[in-house]
């Protein structure tokens, strides 16, 4: 008795405690999407952001299209002479070359074909990596010759290449490119445009026909022969980005679209914030949680046509009311525990004459009140459940034999290459589920990254010009597919789909002779 007792004393100051503060839910316990319990009304004027027009505005500011600065003349210019520059200093030192193992400017054709010449040349661009020199063009300057025609050759591809919109692999911190770029013409790369002219001319494309130059320079590679890479990968780090971000112009015609984005609605005091049943969103929820940190006591249900000045009086009396009935409460929940206690304390005394015989319950728990059972019950099962889930989580303790010596590396070894495999198989399968699923610009940084693990993979280099076909940039779709000829010239789907392309397009004839080196056999194709 004694334990039920204090048991009711317990209930009764928790029920008592809790009673204020549920005439009304608390403000910081609503959500979006719950409904309104009571009329809601402010004490104070509030003046409260409204994030839904906000956002939408936000938002619409967000589409102003990014403003790069476009200098291909500067651009181009500077590559031009950097390259050529590099040319006339390699063709001296290797002339120099030459002279100090020949003890002669010039060569016969006996001399260039022997392996004496070859050693010259290889030993050559080893020590010339920025410039490695190829076969071909060492022989003609081994005769004599000047070079041009091979420097112009390879000045026309690299102009060719750079007339795409080429800009640095990283953006700067901060930047968004959003869906269209507006590209303004300057003389220099450090020139900067006025906001008048950025945001009034200039021309407007698609961010997606924008290139990186790591990009780039891996599609100029790959129209190379695998015999001529080094000197490949050193023609493509004299390619430069023809635009770069202004990031201080973008901004700054992004916020003047978005100015007065913060749209505010105003409360004046006693008025209702929200109504009854009302379901709340994001709008009401601002407001509550601006009023929960101006005015903690709120204007609840009829109240609401108080001013604002006598909002807090009820307050003060509800407050005064309820210590009231906590203490009497108190009281009356003391003596009965006393007089319980006295009560037991006298039967205590009479029974301690006669002998008493304590039956069990039918569970077998003596003296257990049913709530007692229950929670044993409850963290029995509860205790149940966790070493099931245990036994579940706990691993193997099985131990294997180790691999030793080379039995270990050749395990080792064999682990990686399946890794490898399984990597670029994932990344295949995911692109062509990306592409699927129309997301181009996800599918192609997912062939970006197979052709980053493994460059010679014909199969991604046909699935990215898939991809650069949907997105309108044909350019680079066919020098995907080039390059997947020039990987495996027997691969039919890289013909098909160039000759596709080329049908769209209406270039037949080109069309015509990728469908006839589809149909050839395997061994028929080119060497």
């Amino acid at each position: 008795m004694v334990r039920a007792a204090a048991r009711i004393f317990l209930t009764s100051w928790i029920a008592l405690a809790g009673a204020g503060v549920v005439h009304a839910k608390e403000l910081a316990a609503y959500r979006a999407g719950d409904v309104a319990e009571a009329d809601i009304a402010t004490p104070v004027a509030l003046d409260v952001v409204n994030p839904e027009a906000t956002a939408a505005r936000t938002a619409a500011a967000a589409k102003i299209p990014a403003i790069f600065c476009d200098f291909p003349h500067a651009a181009t210019n500077a590559m031009v002479a950097e390259f050529q520059s590099a040319f006339a200093a390699t063709r001296a030192r290797f002339l120099a070359a030459i002279a100090q193992s020949y003890h002669k400017p010039v060569l016969d054709a006996a001399a260039i074909g022997s392996t004496d010449f070859s050693a010259l040349v290889t030993n050559f661009n080893a020590q010339s990596k920025t410039f490695p020199v190829p076969t071909e063009l060492a022989a003609q300057w081994a005769r004599g010759a000047d070079g041009l025609e091979t420097q112009t050759a390879v000045l026309g591809r690299l102009l060719q290449i750079m007339r795409r919109p080429v800009h640095a692999d990283e953006f700067p911190a901060g930047f968004i490119l959003g869906d269209k770029a507006r590209f303004v013409a300057v003389s220099q790369p450090d020139e900067t445009p006025s906001l008048a002219a950025a945001t009034q001319g200039g021309k407007l494309i698609a961010a997606t026909n924008l290139t990186t130059l790591a990009r780039l320079r891996m599609l100029f590679r790959h129209g190379f022969p695998k015999t001529d890479q080094a000197y490949a990968s050193a023609l493509a780090e004299f390619l430069q980005p023809v635009c770069a971000p202004a990031v201080a112009v973008t901004q700054a015609a992004r916020e003047q679209a978005g100015r007065d984005l913060a749209i505010t609605d105003h409360y004046a005091a006693g008025q209702t914030i929200v109504r009854r049943g009302a379901v709340l969103d994001a709008k009401a929820l601002a407001a509550l949680e601006q009023l929960a940190q101006k005015a903690p006591t709120p204007v609840v249900g009829n109240a609401a046509a108080v001013a604002a000045r006598e909002v807090f009086v009820p307050a003060r009396s509800y407050e005064l009311w309820l210590l009231a009935a906590l203490v009497v409460v108190s009281l009356v929940s003391f003596a009965s525990i006393f007089l319980t206690w006295r009560s037991l304390g006298l039967r205590r005394e009479i029974a301690a004459a006669v002998p008493v015989r304590v039956e069990s319950s039918a569970t077998g728990t003596s003296g257990a009140t049913p709530i007692d059972q229950a929670v044993k019950a409850a963290v029995v099962q509860e205790l149940a459940a966790m070493r099931v889930e245990l036994a579940k989580t706990q691993p193997s303790t099985t131990n294997k034999p180790l691999a030793t010596n080379g039995h270990a590396d050749k395990s080792a070894d064999t682990l990686m290459v399946n890794m490898h495999e399984h990597c670029l198989a994932g990344l295949l399968a995911e692109g062509q589920a990306l592409l699927a699923a129309n997301e181009l610009e996800k599918a192609l940084k997912c062939y970006d990254t197979v052709l980053t693990l493994h460059p010679d993979h014909a199969e991604a280099f046909v699935k990215m010009g898939s991809v650069l076909e949907k997105l309108g940039r044909n350019d680079e779709a066919f020098a995907s597919y080039d390059c997947a000829i020039a990987v495996d010239d027997s691969m039919t789907v890289a013909y098909l789909h160039k000759g596709g392309l080329c049908n769209r397009l209406a270039r037949y004839e080109e069309a015509t002779r990728c469908y006839e080196k589809a149909l050839l056999k395997p061994e028929q194709h080119p060497a």
